[in-house]
């Protein structure tokens, strides 16, 4: 049977993404195609990422696939629908799975899709592609939903229990690497490949979708991540690697483990970026990083604020995420830091305890957003109860990025707070030499001043306004 596996990514429509220039491969569905083939399946994989929608319809006509298969997140959704509108062959079995359908499963039917797979993939569409031409087989399935006569049926959900060593390794030749390579080469002046140790995160952040694996955690076993950059370095020309996990540093005898076994492999020893969280960076894990060449961690700090950061549940205090960023600094490791604005209640003060937060810290790095409520969510639910989300987008034209949160500041308020993180963390860096001289750190006190004048200004009217 011919499977097509489509990634509905396209660079040249992400305007945001443009001014980055840092894409990695779609490593879900090359962990699917890697099983579907072990299972005898004709599987294809559409890139769309250097591609474009046309390119799709063409590989539809030449390959004449049975079952497409697309990947969709809140970022690709629209253009999921569009690709899914190409396909006119009534013959053609469509399913859809990844984070954003579980919550929009109706909506996902509504517009042809046969089957929406709700969390980890292998398992489902492996028994679905079994029973494709007996859908009385379907209700059987753990984790699909379909309709039957008019009614959807949503078949028990499945545990994420599938061992990933059993996995094979990412079918990356699926896809052409070379132009991400290329890309990284051109705008950052290195070639990183993608990949992950784990699945799944088991802390219970307010606002973070667990749609896919839920709170469950399974790492692969150090010697098969090993595995797999032996293969990375014997195929391509790599120079750097991004540990994709959602906290890479969860388990310390993992880390500890596999630290002592790249000391056999020196050559697979390459700079790395990883995400961790605060309270899973003690001295001994920090040890551990330096010995594994790691360049960059990325902290999630998310707010300043100590009462916000118990209403994520984040399990975090502040002083933890100081004592962490210090540490890796001083252990001449890069900082990145992800902060979140209107939170909640967020109001004046908590943005200030943010930005007083990221001083202490002084990150290389400090990337924000706007707190946006996924469905399926605690955040969502929460904001729901209150009766403070103004309605859901069109399911064609938005995402839940776009849906208003009733009392939240405007884009206004949060620009003038970025504003003033900037300015205070330039103030920082200049006051310990790390500007040039033509750039002082009175002038940067000056604008520090100015921004948070505006900040306060623009709250005021905020206030003012919900009020």
């Amino acid at each position: 049977m011919k499977v097509l596996l489509a990634h509905a990514y396209f660079l040249h429509l992400d305007a945001g993404e443009q001014k980055v220039m840092k894409p990695y491969p779609p490593l879900g569905i090359l962990y699917l195609s890697a099983w579907l083939k072990q299972q005898g399946y004709d599987v294809r994989v559409f890139d769309g990422t250097f591609s474009s929608p046309e390119a799709f319809g063409e590989t539809l006509a030449h390959f004449r696939p049975r079952v497409v298969g697309f990947y969709a997140n809140m970022m690709t959704r629209h253009n999921v629908l569009r690709l899914r509108a190409m396909i006119q062959d009534p013959e053609i079995r469509v399913v859809v799975g990844g984070p954003d359908p579980p919550h929009y499963a109706d909506d996902y039917l509504d517009r042809g899709f046969d089957a929406v797979i709700t969390g980890e993939g292998e398992r489902p569409v492996t028994r679905w592609l079994e029973t494709i031409d007996d859908p009385q087989q379907w209700r059987h399935i753990e984790g699909l939903v379909y309709r039957e006569a008019g009614e959807t049926i949503r078949a028990p959900a499945q545990k994420p229990d599938l061992p990933l060593d059993d996995l094979p390794l990412p079918d990356r030749k699926a896809v052409d690497i070379e132009p991400y390579l290329n890309c990284w080469q051109k705008h950052h002046g290195k070639r990183p490949m993608s990949l992950i140790t784990s699945r799944g995160c088991p802390y219970r952040c307010t606002w973070c979708s667990h749609n896919v694996y839920g709170y469950s955690l399974r790492k692969r076993s150090p010697e098969k991540v090993i595995e797999e950059l032996d293969w990375i370095d014997s195929n391509y020309k790599v120079d750097s690697y991004w540990f994709a996990d959602d906290v890479f540093t969860i388990n310390f005898k993992w880390i500890e483990t596999f630290t002592r076994l790249m000391k056999s492999r020196p050559e697979l020893r390459k700079p790395f970026e990883c995400i961790s969280r605060a309270d899973r960076l003690n001295p001994a894990m920090v040890d551990c990083l330096v010995q594994l060449a790691c360049a960059r961690v990325w902290v999630g700090a998310e707010s300043g604020s100590q009462r916000l950061l118990d209403q994520m549940k984040r399990g975090i205090g502040r002083d933890q995420v100081i004592e962490a960023v210090r540490g890796l600094r001083r252990a001449g490791i890069e900082t990145g830091m992800f902060f979140m604005w209107g939170f909640m209640d967020e109001g004046m003060e908590d943005v200030l305890d943010t930005i007083d937060l990221a001083e202490q810290c002084e990150p290389d790095i400090a990337l924000t957003t706007i707190g946006y409520p996924i469905k399926g969510t605690a955040f969502h639910q929460a904001l729901a109860d209150q009766e403070r989300l103004n309605g859901a987008p069109v399911f064609d034209m938005g995402t839940d990025r776009d849906i208003e949160i009733q009392g939240q500041a405007g884009a206004e308020v949060y620009g003038f707070a970025n504003g003033l993180l900037t300015a205070a963390l330039a103030e920082k860096k200049a006051l310990r030499g790390a500007l040039t001289q033509k750039v002082k750190a009175p002038a940067w006190r000056l604008r520090r001043m100015l921004a948070a004048h505006r900040l306060r200004r623009a709250f005021r009217r905020h206030q003012t306004q919900a009020y």
